[in-house]
C-alpha cells in the first residue's frame, strides 16, 4: 500500500485492473448459480432438521391425510431419537420436511397433525 499511496496513479490502476477481473468471473458465477440446486423451502426453514426427518420418505411409521389441502403428512422416529415429519403435496413432491422436537409421544406428533388439519390414514 505503500506504493499505492506515493504513486496516486498506481492506485488508479489496481482499480481498474480489479474492476476487470470481476467483470472476467463474473459469468463464471452466474452460471454456476444458474446450475446450482434449489434450496428447498424445508432446508430454508428447517436447516439440517428437514435433511433428518426426510428419513421419513424412506420408512414411514404413520400416514396421515388432510383433505383441505390434499397433502399427505409422513411420520417418523428419526435417527436421532427425534419423531420426524414429512408433509407432500398431492403430486407426491415435498412441501416441508422438519422435526416435531417437543414431541415425546407419537400421540403428541398425532394431535399436534390433527390440529393441522389431518386425518389418520394409515
Amino acid at each position: 500500500m505503500a506504493i499505492a499511496a506515493s504513486k496516486p496513479g498506481m492506485a488508479l490502476l489496481i482499480l481498474i485492473l480489479l474492476a476487470l477481473i470481476a467483470l472476467a468471473v463474473l459469468p463464471i458465477v452466474e452460471i454456476a448459480v444458474d446450475n446450482a440446486p434449489p434450496i428447498s423451502h424445508a432446508v430454508l426453514r428447517h436447516g439440517r432438521e428437514a435433511l433428518v426427518a426426510r428419513e421419513c420418505m424412506n420408512g414411514w411409521e404413520l400416514r396421515m391425510y388432510n383433505p383441505t389441502t390434499e397433502r399427505t403428512g409422513l411420520i417418523c422416529m428419526t435417527s436421532e431419537g427425534k419423531w420426524g415429519i414429512v408433509i407432500l403435496n398431492k403430486y407426491g413432491e415435498e412441501i416441508t420436511a422438519f422435526l416435531k422436537n417437543k414431541a415425546k409421544t407419537l400421540e403428541q406428533v398425532i394431535r399436534y397433525m390433527r390440529n393441522a388439519g389431518y386425518e389418520l390414514i394409515q
